[in-house]
């Protein structure tokens, strides 16, 4: 099991790359400014972003909010017989920024007063550790639970197996 919500995923497909745009052009709305996900929901698109040529860069379309669900960025390249999608899944560039900058906190904190208050360890010195293992786990668990679902979806979308994640 992978610690950390990165993904890298090869789909290999006997599909032409045009094959391949189309049926993610089919699942796929385009990226607005604002949207409310009450709406999202009704749609018959799964995924919104953007596909540009032979990239994309989408995310799952959801009825309820999940910010750690991926970004999914893929590159559609030719190989002998079909072709191959490379695919990352990572999460939103602010999810890590918030994400560092509480664990950096939660540390730093529990640091400057086992340092300069208690002068000792005690076990609710520990509690600010535990706080940041279960955020990791709730985060983790979030992120792998929408992950699991896009790489299933796209392995259907793309009519593909999976060889390398």
């Amino acid at each position: 099991m992978k610690l950390l919500p990165f993904d890298n995923i090869l789909y290999k497909t006997i599909l032409t790359e045009a094959d391949v745009i189309k049926r993610l052009a089919d699942v796929t709305a385009a990226e607005t400014m604002f949207s409310l996900n009450i709406f999202e929901c009704r749609s018959s698109k799964t995924y919104k972003g953007k596909i540009d040529n032979l990239a994309f860069k989408i995310h799952r379309i959801t009825c309820y909010q999940n910010s750690f669900r991926p970004i999914i960025n893929g590159v559609i390249e030719p190989a002998d017989e079909g072709v191959i999608i490379k695919v990352k899944m990572r999460l939103h560039f602010f999810v890590l920024v918030f994400l560092l900058i509480f664990a950096t906190g939660i540390g730093f904190s529990n640091v400057l007063k086992s340092v300069f208050v208690d002068l000792k360890l005690e076990w609710n010195s520990l509690i600010p550790l535990g706080i940041s293992v279960i955020a990791y786990l709730v985060i983790l668990g979030a992120y792998k639970l929408e992950s699991r679902k896009s790489k299933k979806d796209l392995q259907k979308i793309f009519n593909a197996e999976i060889i390398d994640h």
